[in-house]
């Protein structure tokens, strides 16, 4: 689900479990933050290239407002969330709950694509783990 200006009311993603912020620079969707949520659900905004501001998504998912990445670097952990750099201007926060089976869901991606990118596969081990795989 994109969330924008013009929806953002819709939202509440006050139960998210993962979330991926790219930086103006980064490979990928610079400038994209993407959620995932307890129960599996898959949020974008991108408020470099969409109709969205910080000020909107920090009232529809609040923990983002102790998030301070500066989007270039870490300066800051939400207490109960675990920080990963995924490389070339991505960054990934995961909650606690979920850290240890993220960190087993990594290693088993890791070896069955040969040492892929983290980025390419977090949302998936995300999954993996809320599903109990």
């Amino acid at each position: 689900m994109v969330i924008t200006k013009d929806n953002y009311t819709d939202y509440d993603l006050h139960d998210v479990v993962a979330i991926s912020i790219a930086t103006g620079n980064a490979m990928g969707d610079p400038g994209a933050i993407e959620f995932i949520t307890s129960n599996g659900g898959l949020f974008y905004a991108n408020p470099d290239y969409e109709n969205i501001s910080l000020e909107q998504i920090y009232t529809v998912c609040p923990i983002f407002l102790e998030i301070d990445s500066r989007f270039f670097e870490r300066t800051k952990n939400p207490q109960g969330w675990e920080y990963i750099y995924m490389g070339f201007g991505n960054h990934l926060y995961i909650k606690e709950s979920i850290y240890a089976p993220f960190q087993l869901g990594t290693k088993q991606k890791k070896e069955q694509k040969k040492g892929s990118l983290l980025y390419n596969n977090w949302k998936d081990i995300v999954l993996d783990c809320l599903n109990g795989i």
